[in-house]
């Protein structure tokens, strides 16, 4: 969005994305979190702020037909309270904010992440750094068709209706070995979309304008 207001004046931005860590050799816990270790079904989890971009009537939806999964949300609502709603659905869990390593010990005990965006003006413009996050992590994610994330397309499972989200979310909760089919992201990915990577990029566009 901003890159588009920028054209309005004659200029042409360069956009640089979001990027993900290598968290292969990090030294994380990988001990399940105390609120994790009550729940007996797969975990389907969400990480992030809380606010209209997230389509509440598609979490819904999944927490309805999905009762014999867990729904786990780490995020601050004070975005938009009526998320809280789902809170009526005894296999919903709002477990609030969290430090950021902590939130990657719980995206690695999620079966399933997602990333349920509604499609409007805010989400056309945004690059979300939960997506390079979940990937990073070796989590299988499902994701309603957001713009701006076409490089992770090998990656990640872009749905274009919430029956195909919740078919896909289904595809990988039902799997049987799904905890020992998981695997991280390729070595090539991680370094295409490094933060190394990111910091060459824009080395070089900067080199690109100094000698102008």
């Amino acid at each position: 969005l901003l890159a588009e207001r920028l054209r309005w004046f004659g200029a042409e931005p360069a956009v640089v994305p979001n990027a993900m860590e290598d968290r292969a050799q990090d030294r994380i816990s990988r001990r399940k979190p105390a609120e994790l270790r009550r729940l007996r079904g797969p975990i389907i989890g969400y990480v992030g702020g809380l606010s209209w971009r997230i389509d509440i009537e598609l979490l819904d939806r999944l927490a309805s037909e999905r009762r014999d999964c867990e729904l786990v949300i780490v995020g601050s609502a004070h975005g938009s309270r009526d998320v809280l709603e789902l809170d009526r659905h005894p296999n919903v869990h709002f477990l609030g904010l969290r430090t950021y390593p902590d939130v990657l010990r719980y995206i690695r005990c999620f079966d399933v992440a997602i990333i349920p965006h509604l499609d409007n003006e805010m989400t056309r413009a945004m690059n979300p750094l939960k997506a390079y996050v979940y990937v990073a992590c070796g989590v299988p994610v499902v994701s309603t068709d957001v713009a701006s994330l076409e490089d992770l397309a090998g990656a990640i499972r872009f749905t274009g209706s919430h029956d195909e989200f919740v078919a896909a979310v289904a595809e990988v909760v039902d799997e049987p070995d799904r905890r020992a089919r998981q695997v991280g992201p390729p070595n090539e990915l991680v370094r295409a979309h490094s933060w190394t990577a990111r910091v060459s990029q824009i080395e070089r566009l900067l080199d690109e304008v100094a000698t102008c």
